[in-house]
């Protein structure tokens, strides 16, 4: 087979299966085969694949038909133009969550003029670490901190930020119980926390309901047990005019609004992704 009607035919395998986006995965499993570029498939795709090549491309094309996600055989993914190390221990991340991203960067703590050198910022359930190590790559703030209660998550979310030169401090713990005592106050607390509904679970993806860990997917109280918590104890860790950032899911808007009201927050906003959904909800220590 050529690289080409090998690809054709894992596309054709996928779509079997029923996978999403049979042709990107087909094609991507092979440039993760042979290490090469888009560019350099191009120049490939009519060569003759050795056969111990194809066979372990096949290898791959019926992972994939099990639902296993094309970023756990790979190893990687890609956030906020960056390339993150994950696997089974971590969460995925997603489009979605650059919308967080997103809206911290763009928030007025750093477009009114404040230096961010001199601010301390706290990424709450951490996971790849993939939010934090880009919010200190492009927001230069002066401290950032994350925490997760899962020591293989964290060994992951480390890795990540050392290959982005992004010195992130990490801490094991259950939310703010993580944080060290001579570092408990923050200027933005950011969090993409466990909060799928147990009752939501079997509408979820076979990659996700089945490879994703349970412990960053579901949350208790209909899935809002971890936005209770954090706003809870956020504002002993706020300076005053301090911010409180969350990823929600896409019917949450709603219920966080009121925790947030509920536990003395103001300014509260919501940020939409590009798929028009509310993904982000903030407020404001008075």
């Amino acid at each position: 087979m050529t690289v080409q009607e090998a690809v054709l035919c894992g596309t054709g395998m996928l779509e079997e299966a029923a996978v999403p986006d049979p042709g990107n995965d087909a094609r991507q499993l092979m440039l993760y085969l042979l290490g090469i570029s888009l560019s350099g498939y191009i120049s490939r795709i009519f060569e003759t694949l050795e056969k111990t090549d194809e066979d372990a491309y096949f290898s791959l094309i019926r992972r994939r038909m099990q639902r296993v996600p094309l970023q756990h055989i790979t190893g990687k993914a890609d956030f906020y133009g960056f390339e993150f190390e994950v696997n089974s221990h971590v969460l995925i991340p997603r489009y979605d969550t650059e919308t967080l991203v997103d809206a911290v960067l763009r928030d007025d703590h750093l477009t009114e003029g404040k230096d961010p050198g001199a601010m301390r910022l706290l990424d709450l359930c951490t996971g790849s670490g993939c939010i934090a190590a880009v919010l200190k790559k492009l927001g230069g703030f002066g401290l950032v901190m994350a925490s997760d209660i899962d020591p293989e998550a964290l060994r992951i979310a480390k890795r990540n930020a050392q290959r982005l030169n992004a010195k992130v401090e990490f801490c094991r713990g259950d939310l703010f119980d993580a944080l060290p005592e001579n570092q408990k106050e923050f200027d933005i607390i950011v969090s993409n926390p466990p909060y799928i509904a147990e009752s939501e679970r079997e509408d979820l993806q076979p990659e996700v309901r089945l490879f994703d860990p349970e412990i960053a997917l579901f949350a208790p109280e209909n899935g809002l047990y971890f936005y209770r918590r954090i706003t809870e104890e956020a504002p002993e860790h706020l300076c005053a005019g301090g911010k409180l950032f969350f990823e929600i899911g896409a019917s949450q808007a709603s219920d966080v609004e009121k925790l947030l009201i509920q536990h003395g927050f103001t300014e509260i906003r919501v940020f939409r992704d590009l798929a028009g959904m509310e993904r982000v909800i903030t407020g404001k220590k008075a």
